[in-house]
């Protein structure tokens, strides 16, 4: 993980707590973990979303194991951290060739306000829970 992310991602922690809910990004392990059930699918054409996609530890990842007709969104409502992930994570040559056929979208906005009518074949989320409110917790999983 670039120490640069990590120091980030401690700042936007100390500043907002309460939305970032972690005090360092997720690991290479927990990474490899989450991506299991995507790396076994079978389907040609799958469709990801990641929420709170933060500074990219798990996004980064991801890049290597897109299928030539996968479509990945990335929901992250942290300005700093949609900033590092577009500059950082996004330009690496592993997300060149879905970059370049549009198959990424960043979606600056909480996960809430994700439009219903886009389905996903995987949801892949980092929210911190335990420091939500138990109503944007209900609100969060009425929306994935």
């Amino acid at each position: 993980m670039n120490p640069v992310h990590t120091w980030e991602f401690i700042r936007n922690y100390i500043r907002e707590p309460r939305v970032v809910g972690a005090i360092a990004p997720s690991s290479r392990a927990l990474a490899r973990a989450i991506f299991e059930p995507y790396r076994q699918s079978s389907t040609t054409k799958k469709t990801l979303l990641e929420i709170g996609a933060g500074t990219g530890a798990i996004t980064r990842h991801l890049g290597p194991l897109l299928g030539d007709e996968d479509e990945l969104d990335i929901c992250e409502i942290q300005d700093d951290f949609c900033e590092i992930l577009e500059r950082d994570i996004l330009t690496l040559d592993e997300f060149r060739p879905a970059m370049a056929r549009g198959a990424v979208r960043m979606l600056r906005q909480p996960a809430q306000q994700i439009a219903h009518h886009r389905r996903y074949d995987f949801v892949l989320c980092g929210l911190p829970f335990t420091s939500f409110e138990v109503k944007d917790v209900k609100d969060v999983f009425s929306a994935m």
